[in-house]
């Protein structure tokens, strides 16, 4: 990341221990909130909160497991390679986008939507070009930020990544407002009341858009 295009340096605000500012991972947070397990905000997620250069950001991980309604399987966020890159590029982005003081700016509803998908993109194209994530370049719907085996009843995200813009594949639904296959940007003002939205990009020469539930502003997480 060092090298350009993307220049995280530390003269950029990277997080480089001898500035004080290493990232602080917590890969068991909130693990045992409610009676010895997780309460409900502390279930099924993942954030990364990114102070201005020079203090240190800190990455906590929760526990996933099932709650009213819904099937999960038991584990930690934290042993997820894909989970773990998407929260370091919030890092990573919200040391690069920011105002004069230095504070990140992606802290509206459209510019949280872009943030969650630069993270998801640099997460699983990282993971692919290192040959860890497969992605077939004549089947759609491969790339997602859930592990496998994870249940479909708790999506992170409302398509794959690796969806074609038009595509009819029943992997590849769409929405009514946006029709079928992978968003673009054009599509934001369609699907994004209180949803933040990946817009179609390039990976490998595919190209994806997908869909999430949006998180609190000022708290950008794997959702």
């Amino acid at each position: 990341m060092k090298a350009g295009p993307i220049g995280f340096t530390r003269a950029a605000g990277n997080f480089d221990g001898r500035d004080g500012d290493a990232v602080l991972a917590q890969t068991d947070d909130g693990a045992a909130m409610k009676d010895g397990l997780p309460d409900d905000d502390h279930l099924n997620n993942a954030n990364m909160g990114t102070p201005p250069d020079g203090q240190p950001p800190t990455m906590q991980m929760y526990l996933t497991g099932s709650g009213p309604g819904y099937d999960v399987l038991q584990g930690n966020w934290g042993d997820d390679a894909a989970t773990v890159y998407h929260e370091y590029t919030h890092g990573l982005s919200n040391r690069l986008v920011v105002d004069a003081d230095g504070v990140s700016t992606l802290n509206s509803q459209q510019s949280a939507a872009m943030g969650e998908g630069w993270s998801d993109w640099y997460a699983l194209d990282f993971l692919n070009n290192r040959g860890v994530l497969k992605d077939s370049p004549r089947t759609d719907g491969e790339v997602t930020l859930d592990p496998p085996g994870w249940s479909d009843e708790l999506p992170a995200r409302s398509q794959a990544m690796d969806r074609s813009v038009g595509s009819t594949s029943a992997r590849c639904p769409g929405t009514k407002e946006a029709g079928p296959g992978g968003y673009t940007y054009g599509d934001y003002g369609k699907i994004a009341d209180g949803r933040r939205c990946t817009p179609t990009a390039r990976s490998g020469g595919r190209r994806s858009g997908t869909c999430a539930p949006h998180s609190a502003a000022g708290s950008p997480s794997r959702w």
